[in-house]
């Protein structure tokens, strides 16, 4: 601190130092500090620089590896990035904590520092770790997985991505919908994909003037000639309304999780047009007035 003393000392008097005294007061004592003090860490700092980028390059190359390794599981994919994610966050932390060891530092006190600050962030970011830990759950428990088609909170979609936060739906026109992972765990959640099978349910309304067993055959004609429908369970055709303007046929018909869809359009079309084809009518709600002339 002498040459800081000198400074100070030739600001109050406004004098130019001659050469001898900078050399004296402010070159040599900096001589001497970097001696003492820099000088000798400097192999084991360049050697740490060069652990830190050695490491930084093999967490890469492990990383890669460990995807490798869990693509050719049988891992569900729903848990490949969170474990991408995982691996890349703790590699990382160790390849600092060792760089910091080497170069003599008390890791013990900046582990018990990044302890204190850490319960200090999870009360800041309660509600983000609730979707961590809910996301963890989601990946143990697999209500549902990449791939799923889910209705929750109103929203449909088919599951695209589970991260550590957030789960990522795609809609039928495309859009994006993102879910924090804690309304998954808390919320009623329907699951469309779980089982291989699912049940087209439709109602058909003929008119009250109609043959109903007329109707239900031609139904079943339909049904039986879709090779996207089921026989097992066998599909059910029964009338089962008296509406106010029209009979209600409930048609069920099962098929496989990917064909919903196509059998759910080829049902609508084919049965109008046998409808058509035959003069049974589907009617619309209509409103029947009758006048009656007084006559005196």
């Amino acid at each position: 601190m002498q040459y800081l003393s000198f400074l100070t000392l030739f600001l109050d008097a406004g004098n130019l130092p001659d050469a001898e005294s900078i050399q004296n007061e402010i070159i040599n004592p900096l001589k001497e500090w970097f001696n003492d003090n820099l000088l000798p860490y400097l192999p084991r700092l360049g050697i740490s620089i060069i652990i830190f980028i050695a490491g930084w390059f093999l967490v890469s190359l492990i990383t890669k590896l460990t995807d490798n390794i869990v693509k050719r599981t049988r891992i569900d994919i729903s848990v490949h990035s969170f474990i991408h994610s995982a691996t890349i966050i703790i590699l990382r932390v160790l390849l600092v904590i060792t760089v910091l060891a080497f170069m003599g530092i008390n890791v013990s006190a900046i582990i018990t520092a990044l302890g204190a600050a850490g319960v200090a962030v999870a009360l800041a970011l309660k509600d983000n770790l609730s979707n961590v830990a809910s996301g963890l759950i989601i990946l143990m428990t697999k209500p549902l997985k990449v791939g799923d088609f889910i209705d929750i909170e109103g929203s449909s979609g088919t599951v695209t991505e589970i991260q550590l936060l957030f789960t990522y739906l795609n809609t039928y026109d495309n859009k994006r919908i993102v879910i924090p992972n804690s309304h998954l765990t808390t919320e009623k959640l329907i699951n469309h994909s779980a089982e291989g099978k699912r049940r087209v349910d439709i109602n058909i309304t003929i008119g009250y003037d109609n043959d109903v067993e007329q109707a239900k055959a031609l139904i079943n004609k339909v049904i039986s000639l879709n090779n996207k429908a089921l026989a097992d369970p066998a599909p059910t055709v029964r009338m089962g309304e008296h509406g106010e303007s029209a009979i209600v046929i409930y048609v069920r018909v099962w098929c496989d999780l990917n064909d919903y869809w196509d059998l759910y359009y080829d049902l609508h079309e084919e049965i109008k047009k046998i409808f058509d084809e035959n003069h049974i009518n589907i009617p619309y709600n209509q409103l029947d007035v009758h006048i009656k002339n007084d006559s005196e």
